[in-house]
């Protein structure tokens, strides 16, 4: 499959030039290709997820992120060590594979509601995935809507939190949402969850 490189060559070949810049030029060169193989979208803290690729690859760098909607048929978020959505994820359509993620909700940021909201017919799978809310935040840590489906694999929610309705709200079926190898240590419940293994 074909595809318009994301870091195509920014400079001609340098003609007549000492062979330490043309050096230099073919490193540089090299660098755009490396991250073009990777086949992933890069995003620095601060900058915007694009919402309307169908299929992609998002690796977060550690810092500071703003949450966004995912409209997409399959996208796959990593997380760098150090990276940090500080605002809500809605996973509106598709599947969206989080792998390390760390979700923090605290009252420096408008997030009264659920970190994470899957919509109806979207499918969000978290693995290894920190949820980190302040422990006066009211409501739900993940919200998932009357067929919507989430498995959580390896997580870790926290911290003890007495304003917290459910951990994990589900309003469809049970069946539509596990939880696998985690730990909950909010002090709250999960509503209609399937629970293979949890700590609490």
């Amino acid at each position: 499959m074909s595809r318009t490189p994301r870091y195509p060559l920014r400079e001609t070949v340098p003609v007549n030039k000492p062979a330490d810049e043309v050096e230099d030029w073919y490193a540089r060169q090299s660098a755009f290709e490396m991250l073009d193989r990777l086949a992933q979208t890069i995003v620095q803290p601060g900058a915007p997820v694009d919402r309307e690729a169908a299929r992609q690859s998002v690796l977060l760098l550690a810092g500071d992120h703003a949450g966004f909607r995912a409209d997409a048929t399959v996208w796959r978020v990593a997380g760098a060590p150090g990276a940090v959505i500080k605002n809500r994820v809605v996973v509106a359509t598709g599947v969206v594979i989080f792998d390390g993620v760390t979700f923090q909700a605290s009252t420096s940021f408008d997030n009264s509601g659920a970190m994470v909201e899957v919509r109806d017919g979207a499918t969000a799978i978290f693995n290894g995935c920190h949820f980190l809310r302040d422990s006066k935040k009211k409501g739900v840590v993940v919200d998932i809507d009357s067929g919507g489906k989430a498995h959580f694999n390896g997580c870790l929610m926290e911290p003890a939190n007495t304003s917290t309705t459910f951990a994990i709200d589900n309003a469809g079926l049970a069946a539509n949402v596990y939880v696998q190898g985690s730990v909950n240590l909010t002090g709250a419940a999960h509503n209609n969850v399937t629970t293979i293994s949890e700590t609490t």
